[in-house]
């Protein structure tokens, strides 16, 4: 990174982010490296880590000229013009998505896939995400937008897309059954997934259909576990048979068994391990493949000012700790050992689900 810096004008002012929060010291790396080779420029850091752990962030990162938090682009702007002293004339705000230009996705050498970004927010309160915290407000994008994006990217040779939505599928008819129906309608040979996970409970069989016919080459889905009080702990948004339900329209729709895969949380506080492996079981028996999902316990949640205290590590102190490959909250009734354990047998149930 050196080496490519000291090779470039100097500029006026660098952007860095910081998305996972125990992922600050490098950031606070890179902060120090440009400081050390353009002392002139000004340095402006976001990111997620920046908005959950602001103090913390303040504290390690003493040589940014400023701090970015909560998607709070009006300051940022108003630091711009001031520091430059030049008017801003575009100056897009989270609360209308539509506004912002095309990512600069042509800035990297290779694009392995293009992600796509159709909303902010959730309208789901899950006690273990912070994204109610984050961005109070839900915003959309409008699916015409989306499908201009995607026709921008497969002129340019990209076939794979990711969506990024963390309610896709709420209030389908005014924007994924469009958006959904658009794709559909492209001659471009294309295909997507999501990373976040679909609600199982808002899949129809108009909806599984409509999956199909947009390329969807793996629909996943949050099932988190199938006891009913953890269920109701972990937000209530899903029953096991909305779950079966939306599975059996998946597969008439003609999605195959290593098409569909079910996210299954690990390492919840005073989570036994028992009951994960119960729902890895499930899922499994129902025809589909399964995905382990660590718990990761995220400031300003529910779950983390519930349980912090329980955890082995200082997790409200160092965010080194929030790591889920530590697995913070670990105790006699889920051990590491427990855990990969469970990884054995998720890599063993999914070699056995077939194609």
């Amino acid at each position: 990174m050196r080496r490519r810096l000291s090779g470039m004008p100097p500029p006026d002012l660098v952007l860095v982010t910081c998305i996972m929060t125990y992922w600050y010291q490098g950031a606070g790396e890179i902060v120090r490296l440009v400081r050390a080779l353009f002392p002139r420029a000004k340095i402006v850091v976001g990111g997620l880590y920046v908005s959950l752990c602001e103090e913390h962030a303040r504290r390690h990162l003493r040589d940014a000229d400023l701090l970015v938090t909560n998607g709070d682009m009006g300051r940022f702007y108003a630091f711009l013009e001031e520091t430059f002293s030049r008017p801003i004339a575009l100056k897009p705000l989270q609360a209308d998505l539509d506004s912002f230009p095309l990512p600069a996705f042509d800035l990297y050498d290779r694009r392995h896939f293009v992600p796509l970004l159709t909303s902010l927010g959730c309208v789901y309160d899950c006690p273990y995400c912070a994204a109610s915290y984050l961005y109070p407000r839900q915003v959309r994008r409008a699916a015409g937008g989306v499908l201009r994006e995607i026709s921008y990217w497969c002129n340019r040779g990209v076939s794979r897309f990711a969506l990024y939505d963390d309610n896709f599928l709420f209030r389908a008819g005014e924007f994924a059954k469009p958006l959904l129906a658009g794709i559909a309608r492209m001659t471009f040979d294309l295909s997507l997934y999501n990373p976040n996970a679909l609600n199982a409970s808002l899949i129809d069989e108009d909806i599984a259909r409509l999956l199909a016919s947009a390329h969807f080459k793996e629909v996943r889905l949050g099932l988190e576990t199938i006891d009913p009080s953890a269920q109701r702990a972990t937000g209530g948004k899903l029953s096991t048979r909305a779950f079966e339900t939306a599975v059996d329209q998946l597969f008439r729709a003609g999605f195959q068994k290593s098409s569909i895969r079910a996210y299954v949380l690990a390492g919840l506080p005073c989570q036994p391990h028992e009951d994960v492996r119960k729902t890895i079981d499930y899922a499994s028996d129902l025809g589909i493949r399964v995905t382990l999902n660590a718990y990761t316990p995220i400031p300003h949640t529910e779950m983390f000012e519930t349980y912090h205290s329980l955890a082995r590590y200082p997790i409200a102190d160092e965010p080194l700790f929030q790591n889920n490959a530590l697995l913070p909250f670990a105790w006699e009734g889920f051990t590491e050992g427990h855990m990969n354990e469970l990884k054995r047998h998720v890599r063993e149930r999914n070699a056995g689900a077939g194609p």
